[in-house]
């Protein structure tokens, strides 16, 4: 989400207006006390301690953003849906990695059935 930073807020400039409003609605998300001062970097690392923010957890930042740029939920929101796309994806294979594993797993079996019910009705017959 850096682009968020990069795109959205000055470098060092603690005057602006994004971080400004940024500030100002970023403690509204936090119960603790924290520097007021930090920088946007901070504030974002700072959520992602406290499980506010993460990886398709999103939510706290468009709350935020609808206060500084429309854009950037938009943004936001697309960038969402990507990394849901390759979540989705990433797990479906997993999902067909783990159903061959099992297939396979069942064939094996049974081959051994034939195979030891080929060998005793063998051995049978001697």
């Amino acid at each position: 989400m850096t682009f968020l930073i990069n795109g959205y807020f000055l470098e060092n400039d603690r005057t602006s207006s994004n971080y400004v409003a940024w500030k100002i609605h970023f403690t509204k998300h936090t119960e603790e006390q924290i520097n007021r001062d930090g920088s946007v970097l901070g504030d974002f690392n700072f959520l992602e301690e406290k499980g506010k923010l993460k990886v398709g957890k999103y939510d706290v930042l468009k709350e935020m953003f609808e206060h500084i740029d429309d854009r950037a939920v938009t943004r936001i929101s697309e960038e969402s849906e990507r990394i849901e796309e390759i979540l989705s994806s990433k797990n479906k294979e997993k999902n067909k990695s783990k159903e061959e594993s099992q297939e396979n797993s069942y064939k094996t079996r049974q081959e051994k059935n034939a195979w030891t019910t080929t060998y005793n009705s063998d051995y049978k017959n001697y």
